[in-house]
């Protein structure tokens, strides 16, 4: 057993995590430097993420999908039930607060990861996997004629691997509903960014009002300034979400969007002359 079940509260959830891959370091005797490389190599944690646990930066906190990532090797489990019993209490509470995507309806009950994230990420590089999830999100899902119209037999061969992984099911009414959600690590918005800009978003609809809205902005700022526009970006983000959860549309008026949040910070590093 971990000795940081019980950790001490003046504890970062960083420090506990770290503590945590040390000790188990210890009971598998595996090299920390070795088991660090090992977990970065069997979820899509970057070994640079991995390294940041075990230096001096009180400013760091992991994301929510990378702490799972942690646990699932610690506990050699997908089960995120399983991870919130195990996990310190400190660590569990902060997946309940920030792991939304694993929450379903209001009850707040967590489901368990129905495939590694790995195996999501394969998944979700089919531009049509990625569609067809959009198109079943919402409570009325889609109709079954629209993907076979829309993707013809390759949709239909797409949405009968998705009914057995269990990630969408049909109704008597050959409605297509969301069944499981995805895991949203860093490959996987990748991936589903690369389909709503590349697929859905229709560049002939560019110029009207309301079909389409995309913003392109592109400048230097200050590492504060940077800070406070990632903020700005997250709570409208979450104004977002909060309408779209209070909303409620009859089936004949529903609209179904997209919408995706990129804030990406580039760092040129060069001698000699600017680059231009």
């Amino acid at each position: 057993m971990l000795s940081t079940e019980t950790p001490s509260e003046t504890m970062s959830i960083k420090q506990i995590i770290a503590e945590d891959i040390r000790k188990y370091s210890e009971e598998m005797n595996i090299p920390l430097r070795q088991l660090i490389k090992d977990f970065a190599k069997n979820t899509n944690i970057v070994l640079r993420t991995m390294e940041r646990f075990f230096e001096d930066n009180k400013k760091f906190t992991p994301h929510v999908t990378t702490i799972v990532d942690v646990y699932s090797q610690i506990y050699s489990t997908n089960s995120l039930a399983e991870i919130l019993s195990k996990s310190p209490v400190i660590v569990s509470d902060f997946i309940k607060k920030n792991h939304m995507q694993f929450i379903g309806g209001s009850t707040n009950k967590f489901l368990d990861i129905s495939k590694h994230a790995a195996v999501q990420a394969e998944l979700t590089s089919s531009s049509i996997f990625n569609q067809i999830y959009i198109m079943t999100s919402g409570d009325y899902g889609t109709d079954l004629a629209k993907i076979k119209e829309q993707f013809g037999a390759n949709g239909l061969k797409q949405l009968d691997e998705m009914i057995k992984l269990g990630f969408v099911e049909i109704d008597e009414n050959d409605q297509v509903k969301r069944k499981t959600r995805l895991t949203w690590d860093r490959k996987i918005r990748k991936n589903f960014i690369k389909t709503i800009i590349g697929d859905i978003y229709k560049e002939e609809n560019s110029d009207l009002m309301n079909p389409n809205y995309i913003s392109v902005a592109i400048g230097d700022v200050t590492p504060s300034d940077y800070e406070l526009i990632r903020e700005k970006m997250r709570s409208n983000y979450l104004d977002i979400m909060e309408i779209v959860n209070a909303s409620k549309p009859s089936y004949d008026e529903a609209i179904r969007f997209t919408l995706a949040k990129v804030i990406e910070k580039i760092e040129f590093k060069a001698e000699g002359d600017k680059l231009c």
